[in-house]
């Protein structure tokens, strides 16, 4: 995979990625991993089923590399583009999370 900046027919430059099909798919994104926890606590009701959770999502809160993209690099007076850039995004960092499911005989909602 390269990047190339390109001109387009009137006359802005932009990001694109060029494939070179020898080399598609030869390349992977680092390792990942991550450490969830979730408590659930149940309650029973004569009409309700209700469940309680709090969860813990990417406990250690380690950027795990969710995706590599193009990034246009601007010049600071003009703002034209002048470069491109490959760029890490990473995903979420620590997430705790409150929540309920209640269902009955008949349905189920979600909260």
């Amino acid at each position: 995979m390269a990047n190339n900046l390109v001109l387009s027919t009137d006359g802005t430059k932009y990001c694109k990625e060029l494939v070179d099909l020898n080399r598609y798919n030869t390349e992977q994104l680092p390792m990942y991993h991550s450490l969830d926890l979730r408590l659930t606590r149940f309650s029973e009701n004569k009409n309700w089923d209700l469940s309680w959770y709090f969860q813990i999502i990417n406990l250690y809160s380690r950027k795990n590399i969710d995706a590599r993209v193009f990034k246009s690099v601007r010049d600071n007076e003009t703002n034209a583009v002048i470069d491109c850039q490959v760029v890490d995004e990473s995903l979420l960092p620590i997430l705790p999370t409150l929540g309920v499911i209640s269902s009955s005989l008949n349905h189920k909602v979600l909260f």
